[in-house]
């Protein structure tokens, strides 16, 4: 006997009766309920009303119609016929519906060509009836039982082969309200069990005084699934179920073999051709010819071969559980999953439960060339309520180096660290205890959306220089990831940083892409480490710089280089304890280190500075900043839009800035706009921006930059200081719309706006669209909003800017009537003479003619120099 593991999509029928190439199967009104195998005869049977009420056999083979059954006797009720069973050794029945429990009649026939009985005609429990019925057992030891939809019970009758009458009727209570509203099958492993289910309600198994034995819930089909048989093949049991929802007309063939780890292996495809919007349907299987009919109620009748060797192969699929232990799937290990995985890969979506501590600290956790499909993913995750540590060591050797756990070529992989189903907690550690590895985690060649999330990655030497998680092209740069995503985890600790939490690592022909989000990094060196990267998110992240080795190069919380076309997203991270360690000559360190790039990047809402700088090295007075500059080659356009940066005073900091420059020159473009810089780093090198290069390439204006110490200055220069904000503009033409406000924040620790500065008018920046939310996800003001990461609660509203004017007409002084409605009043006014002025603007002039007297074009915001002799 095989393993049944293979999730199989059944997409082309043997046959099909479409509905409406027939007269007895219609395209609206749910006429057609009722479809069963006749084991005796191989043919099928079905109860419809289209065309007129008719019971017809009709062959398995094609379709056809072999013959109509008796009705003669067949009559009242809501419906005359609805759903229809057959007992082992052939005798039919089929029971009518009725909608308030009079005139509920059940018919039978002794065969094919039998005449038509009725054999119940009463009112069972005085509600709807009629929806589920089913047929267990033969000759004379028969039941029957039918139920009906939003009922909670069902009534069993006693078939009475002499009288050839249903008898002895008692109401049985179903565990769930609609339990059986479709489906009664006799359990094929106890006579004494029956199996139901109904639209609505999870598939019960229950005995016949409706004690509930198991239970299949929507984490295995959904409930819409209410029709079900039960097919038993080559040692293999099997369910059909369907259908799933009113637009999702499939049937869905389960295998529980093991009643105790059933799983979906097989589904149709989507059998809808016209509305289904009850989910009315029915399945029957035939042995003979190993089919399985399914009628979709005004779409059709659909026949499918179930082929044992087709439906049930080798590949995993379900939840398995490391170690097994009681469970009924699993694994003595992780390693051993992995094996299988590579060498027979999913079939379905697969679940490994890490039940308890793994120790792999000596063995290779290798997924390698593992088949596994968007279709059929694998998970790995601790068990329910456990908090299991997952020991990795360096046996595992791949390109570039070796990893306590690799993941090469391999597809759809989510390591997922909370003990619930779509939970947030970090229930799983992974741990690293071996020297010498290259790195902890890999995530190789054309391995494409793997999801790293809810972990604890961690190491227990007393330093390291190893990065955390490693993703990175093949050798011969033919694949490299894609989508990999590596979401809310804590990535090292204070006490103990990895070199570097994450690399990406591709190359110009293959950049990689990769999403960060809402991650706690801890490292020595960066946070994070790119190249050649495409279309990366980093959003919601807390990257903290601790121990850091010596005289590193290009250190700083994100380190972004040869970002290539697309946009790159930098957005709501905190970024504010730096570490540094020089022995020779002053180094920098920066929150986001920028070096050449090509494609364009958007920076907002980041809270970006340093709250605390560890400086471990003999070498003092390090250049400190929350964006730096170090490599002077690219063609990128960087928005630098809404942040907040605040330098804390440190007593070891050299040059110090918000944005800064360890290069002499850039090509990129720059737009740093509605960003508060608040440096209070007490010392003459202090500033606010620290751009030893031309302008040309910076666009600044709307942010409040202040320095707080006394020898501090706004801005550094083409090599000289820029005292005041007005030193800066006349030199450099930019930020003509700042302003230098002191700001209050809550704490040290809390940079949200308090006091005065709620409120602050001065620090009204411009609108921009592309950045609608704050640090917090509040709306920032369409019109107003704040500066920095964080919206006020108070709305800004600017004082309007009146200028002086001389009325003409009529005098001043004069009182004017005004007269009748349709009268016109006639008031005019001149503004004084002067050649030029300045007028505060709401948005911007589109032509030219309102441009200031001289050089440039209109400017860009509120503060416009206006031509006076020119009639606007």
């Amino acid at each position: 006997m095989k393993q049944a593991q293979a999730q199989v999509v059944l997409d082309t029928p043997n046959w099909e009766v479409l509905a409406d190439s027939v007269d007895w199967l219609s395209i609206a009104g749910n006429q057609t309920r009722g479809l069963a195998a006749n084991p005796v005869t191989g043919n099928l049977i079905v109860a419809t009303r289209a065309g007129g009420t008719a019971v017809k056999v009709i062959s398995a083979v094609d379709g056809s119609v072999i013959r109509n059954m008796d009705i003669g006797v067949i009559t009242g009720g809501f419906f005359p016929v609805n759903r229809i069973a057959v007992s082992e050794d052939g005798q039919i029945f089929v029971t009518n519906f009725s909608l308030n429990g009079p005139e509920h009649r059940i018919y039978w026939w002794a065969d094919e060509e039998a005449d038509a009985k009725m054999v119940w005609d009463g009112n069972p429990y005085g509600n709807r009836i009629g929806d589920g019925f089913g047929v267990t057992g033969s000759g004379d030891d028969i039941k029957v039982y039918v139920s009906g939809t939003f009922q909670s019970q069902m009534a069993e009758f006693i078939w009475n082969s002499d009288t050839e009458m249903l008898e002895d009727m008692r109401l049985i209570t179903l565990p769930n309200v609609d339990n059986a509203n479709a489906s009664i099958i006799q359990a094929p492993d106890n006579p004494d069990y029956l199996w139901i289910n109904g639209r609505d309600a999870p598939i019960a198994k229950i005995d016949r005084d409706g004690t509930l034995i198991r239970e299949y819930g929507p984490e295995l089909v959904p409930q819409g699934n209410g029709e079900l048989d039960i097919v038993e093949l080559e040692g293999n049991r099997f369910m059909l179920t369907g259908v799933r929802a009113p637009g999702d007309n499939a049937f869905t063939i389960i295998d529980f073999t093991n009643e105790a780890a059933p799983y979906v292996i097989a589904q149709t495809s989507d059998l809808t051709i016209h509305p289904n919007d009850f989910r009315v349907a029915d399945v029957a299987f035939d042995a003979a010819t190993s089919t399985a009919s399914m009628l979709v109620t005004n779409s059709g009748i659909f026949n499918f071969t179930l082929d044992v060797d087709e439906i049930v192969t080798d590949e995993l699929i379900g939840s398995y559980y490391i170690p097994q232990g009681d469970f009924p799937r699993g694994f003595p290990s992780l390693v051993e999953a992995f094996d299988t995985l590579n060498a027979v890969g999913t079939s379905g979506p697969v679940t490994l439960f890490i039940t308890e501590d793994l120790d792999h600290s000596e063995d290779a956790l290798l997924l390698q060339n593992a088949n596994i499909a968007e279709a059929s993913p694998l998970t790995i995750k601790p068990a329910p309520g456990t908090s299991p540590t997952l020991t990795l060591g360096a046996a595992t050797t791949v390109e570039g180096g070796t990893t306590g756990l690799g993941i090469v070529n391999t597809s759809w992989v989510t390591i997922d660290g909370s003990n619930t189903a779509g939970g947030s907690s970090r229930d799983l550690t992974i741990m690293t205890e071996a020297e010498g590895v290259s790195f902890m985690m890999a995530v190789l060649a054309g391995s494409k959306n793997v999801t790293i999330r809810n972990t604890n990655l961690q190491h227990n030497y007393e330093a390291t220089v190893i990065p955390a998680i490693r993703a990175r092209r093949d050798n011969a740069d033919t694949m490299v990831p894609e989508n990999l995503l590596i979401a809310n985890n804590q990535i090292g600790s204070p006490e103990k940083p990895f070199g570097i939490g994450v690399v990406a690592w591709g190359t110009v022909e293959n950049p990689i892409h990769v999403g960060l989000y809402h991650n706690e990094i801890y490292a020595r060196q960066r946070g994070v480490t790119t190249f050649w990267n495409l279309n990366n998110r980093y959003i919601g992240n807390t990257i903290e710089l601790h121990n850091a080795s010596l005289n590193q190069g290009l250190p700083g919380g994100l380190y972004l280089v040869n970002h290539v076309g697309g946009e790159t997203v930098i957005a709501n991270n905190v970024i504010t304890r730096l570490s540094i360690n020089r022995s020779e000559a002053p180094g920098y360190i920066a929150g986001i280190n920028i070096n050449a790039n090509i494609g364009d990047m958007q920076i907002y809402n980041n809270l970006l500075g340093v709250t605390e700088l560890e400086d471990l090295g003999d070498v003092k007075g390090n250049q400190v900043s929350g964006i730096v500059v170090s490599n002077p080659v690219g063609s990128s356009k960087i928005d630098i839009y809404h942040n907040t940066f605040r330098l804390l005073d440190q007593e070891d900091a050299g040059i110090s800035a918000a944005f800064a420059w360890a290069s002499d020159g850039t090509s990129m473009t720059y737009n740093f706009m509605n960003n508060i810089v608040h440096n209070e780093i007490d010392n003459d090198q202090a500033y606010a921006l620290h751009w030893p290069i031309g302008a040309g390439t910076l666009n600044s204006n709307f942010n409040n930059l202040v320095v707080a110490g006394e020898d501090a200055n706004i801005a550094f220069f083409e090599d000289e200081d820029r005292a005041t904000i007005a030193d800066w503009r006349a030199i450099s033409g930019k930020d003509l719309r700042s302003v230098s406000v002191p700001v209050e924040f809550v704490a040290d620790d809390d940079w949200r706006l308090t006091g005065e500065s709620v409120g602050d008018v001065h620090l009204a920046g411009t609108p921009i669209p592309a950045v609608a939310v704050d640090f917090d996800g509040n709306a920032r003001d369409a019109d107003n909003p704040y500066m920095g990461a964080f919206e006020g609660d108070i709305q800004l509203i600017p004082e309007p800017d009146i200028r002086p004017f001389a009325l003409l007409a009529p005098p001043d002084g004069a009182s004017v009537d005004l007269g009748e409605v349709d009268d016109d009043i006639v008031i005019s006014w001149e503004f004084p003479q002067s050649t030029v002025a300045w007028a505060h603007m709401n948005g911007q002039f589109a032509d030219d003619q309102f441009a200031h007297v001289g050089d440039g074009a209109s400017g860009q915001g509120r503060y416009i120099g206006t031509r006076n002799d020119v009639e606007a």
